[in-house]
């Protein structure tokens, strides 16, 4: 069965497109202690959209980023890099939101000798 962008479910190449992303959320969530619902509740997502996300088998859309930005926002500060105000936890998710779509237009290995 086709995966995201023709790229086959488990292919380790398609799993790497979004890693910055997807590892950055799964990181913020998993320090808060919280579980995927709780993320999906304090973003106003649903959990599956939630779990796509982190999983990288989906690109985040604004909508997304706005959501994860006020949950991450309005939780205490868990670690020295990490934003503190909504604004500016939106601009770190949407750079590295613009960086895992860069990767998926590019293509898995696309830059790689052969």
């Amino acid at each position: 069965m086709g995966g995201f962008l023709g790229y086959r479910n488990g292919d380790l190449e398609f799993l790497m497109v979004l890693s910055s992303f997807s590892r950055a959320m799964r990181m913020y969530r998993e320090t808060r202690k919280w579980s995927l619902a709780d993320l999906a509740r304090s973003s106003g997502l649903s959990q599956s959209e939630v779990s796509r996300i982190e999983s990288g088998s989906r690109l985040p859309t604004m909508r997304h980023v706005k959501g994860l930005a006020e949950a991450f926002s309005s939780s205490p500060k868990t670690g020295d890099n990490e934003p503190v105000r909504y604004e500016s936890w939106v601009a770190h998710l949407v750079d590295l939101g613009e960086r895992a779509r860069i990767d998926a237009r590019s293509g898995p290995g696309r830059w790689s000798k052969r």
